[in-house]
């Protein structure tokens, strides 16, 4: 599949370098991208996956929902099972009061093996 084109995002990809090249050794990052629909932000979020894989980290990502109040569950499982957490979750979605334990616990795990890059498509 060919890579998009991302027109007028050198700063962007310049941060995100810069985000990598710091978690790499060792000093974490936070990037938020925010725009209109259909403005790349999905184009540019594979873009990071990509760049980040390339310099050996360990990629996860997830799915935003319009859930409230801290991390929404769906996008905790997600992350949990991308980072190799615990099986499914309880029956109809309901919470099992362990989620961000149990994705802090599994983050844990990855991070000691080297950087992990956690990357939350349309986060609300």
């Amino acid at each position: 599949m060919p890579r998009p084109v991302l027109l007028g995002r050198a700063g962007d990809l310049a941060e995100v370098d810069g985000a990598l090249a710091r978690a790499v050794g060792g000093t974490a990052s936070l990037l938020v991208f925010t725009g209109p629909i259909g403005i790349g932000r999905t184009a540019l979020l594979e873009e990071c996956a990509r760049r980040g894989a390339a310099r050996g980290m360990q990629v996860a990502r997830a799915g935003g929902t319009d859930e409230e109040g801290g991390i929404p569950l769906g996008t905790a499982r997600e992350l949990l099972a991308a980072c190799g957490g615990p099986g499914p979750s309880p029956p109809c979605g309901e919470p099992d009061g362990d989620d961000t334990g149990a994705l802090s616990a599994a983050l844990a795990g990855r991070a000691a093996v080297g950087p992990v890059l956690l990357l939350v498509d349309d986060a609300a």
